[in-house]
């Protein structure tokens, strides 16, 4: 098996000598300046810049305390030192008073007993806020008028408070009065509170129908439907014996403050009344 002798050799040279020839000078002419050119680099990639530094800045000079000194004219007087300094934190005004609350219809009647016995007994005529028809106890405006208690006042029959919707009257009537003992009449422009007798009979009734407790008529009509009256005990001495009569007047449509709830009384007031908020 395999060639003889020198065949092998014979059949490469045949085909090796069937191509052509090559001209390696020319090859390597043609390669080398490929070879010795330089090889082109990438560009530079840019940095980016940062931003300078800002420098530090300084920290505030605080404000020294101006100390006031005293001068000396040329006379050789000595002037004061000015008041307050530079810098110093001016104290704040105190915040004003609250203002009073409302009195409360449980403590009208101890209110009322303040005032002594000008509200129960005496003549019919009310103060009208002269010298000579002032209550002991209530305190006048410049006008003349009182200064609304509950936002009301005091007569010589009654004391009273109010709201603008309602007018409260607490009228004193003798110890142990009871509602049968009175003869109450609220219209809607007027008020009658009579104290019949408590010894029966048609002339004894007669006789105390000219027993008017109050009587007189409202400075703007009420809503009757909504009106009422009830006979209270109070705890204390003074207010007629510690015996009211509670009358509430409804003001109907119109809100107004009332200087007084029987027209002819002592007044009060009402620039002075305290207002709700809305």
């Amino acid at each position: 098996m395999g060639f003889p002798p020198g065949a092998a050799e014979a059949l490469v040279l045949k085909h090796f000598n069937a191509l052509p020839p090559k001209d390696y000078g020319r090859e390597i002419a043609r390669l080398q300046p490929k070879q010795q050119q330089p090889k082109q680099q990438p560009p530079p990639q840019k940095q980016p810049q940062k931003p300078p530094k800002e420098a530090p800045r300084p920290a505030p000079t605080p404000i020294a305390e101006h100390t006031p000194v005293a001068k000396t004219t040329d006379q050789g007087a000595t002037m004061p030192a000015p008041q307050g300094s530079v810098g110093a934190a001016q104290p704040s005004p105190p915040p004003p008073p609250p203002p009073p609350p409302p009195i409360a219809a449980a403590g009208a009647a101890a209110a009322a007993a303040a005032v002594g016995g000008d509200m129960a007994g005496g003549d019919d005529g009310d103060g009208d806020g002269s010298e000579e028809g002032r209550f002991t106890g209530v305190r006048y405006a410049p006008s003349g008028k009182q200064v609304p208690v509950g936002n009301g006042g005091v007569t010589r029959r009654y004391h009273w408070t109010q709201t603008l919707y309602e007018a409260t009257m607490y009228v004193a009537v003798p110890a142990g009065t009871r509602a049968r003992d009175l003869d109450v009449t609220i219209a809607p422009g007027r008020l009658d509170i009579r104290l019949l007798s408590r010894g029966g009979g048609e002339a004894a009734q007669a006789a105390a129908a000219a027993e008017v407790v109050v009587a007189g008529a409202f400075p703007e009509a009420v809503k009757v439907d909504e009106c009422c009256w009830v006979v209270e005990t109070t705890g204390g001495a003074g207010s007629g014996g510690g015996t009211v009569v509670v009358v509430t007047l409804d003001k109907g449509a119109r809100r107004t403050w009332w200087e007084a709830p029987i027209v002819g009384d002592p007044p009060v007031d009402c620039t002075m009344v305290i207002r709700a908020p809305a």
